[in-house]
């Protein structure tokens, strides 16, 4: 399985000759990032706020055969969605590989779903706050969670981002195994113990 990181919350996973995107955002919608303009035979959007919802820029090829998907509501902000509205967790899976990608979660989640997902492979998490959790909160979910690689997103550098979020820094200080890629993609695979994977806007 090849993940790629598409810039902000949006990553492209391809297995056997297949693949999906997640949380496409639309054109313009996040400072100092390109367009998106994708193929692929799934995409998803955890909500439909501007930054996550740009699935008309990824051109659907033929039908999803490799890719199971489950879906779990949470809330954008916490108070119960009342600011921000609801989220979907998406739990992906190759049958041999299980992805969640944690879309705009804001709030820490019900253990109820924690046992849902926990133990995944890899584990998409927002860490710059403000509009989700912040660094902190991601660390908590992350050490209930367990996922074998953690994979950071929704955070600004100087070229990119939203002004009032984070930046990676504080998360990864605080983060154990870090492993920083000089691209944008990393192949999953069975040898993988737990690191946190940083990846490079492309």
């Amino acid at each position: 399985m090849i993940i790629k990181w598409l810039g902000h919350s949006c990553f492209k996973i391809t297995s056997s000759n297949e693949s999906l995107v997640i949380d496409p955002f639309e054109d313009n919608s996040v400072p100092g990032l390109k367009s998106i303009r994708e193929e692929a035979n799934l995409v998803l959007s955890t909500h439909n706020h501007h930054d996550h919802n740009g699935i008309s820029n990824v051109k659907i090829i033929g039908d999803n055969h490799v890719f199971s998907v489950e879906s779990y509501l949470t809330f954008h902000d916490e108070e119960n969605g009342e600011k921000r509205g609801l989220n979907k967790i998406y739990k992906v899976t190759d049958g041999k590989y299980k992805v969640v990608h944690m879309g705009d979660t804001g709030c820490i989640i019900d253990n109820s779903i924690i046992d849902e997902i926990k133990n995944c492979d890899l584990l998409l998490i927002p860490v710059g706050g403000f509009y989700t959790i912040n660094y902190k909160q991601a660390l908590l979910l992350i050490s209930l969670i367990k996922p074998r690689i953690v994979v950071p997103m929704h955070y600004k550098s100087k070229d990119f981002g939203y002004p009032e979020i984070d930046t990676i820094d504080n998360f990864k200080k605080s983060s154990k195994n870090v492993i920083n890629i000089k691209g944008n993609s990393f192949e999953v695979d069975d040898d993988t113990n737990f690191k946190t994977i940083i990846l490079n806007y492309k």
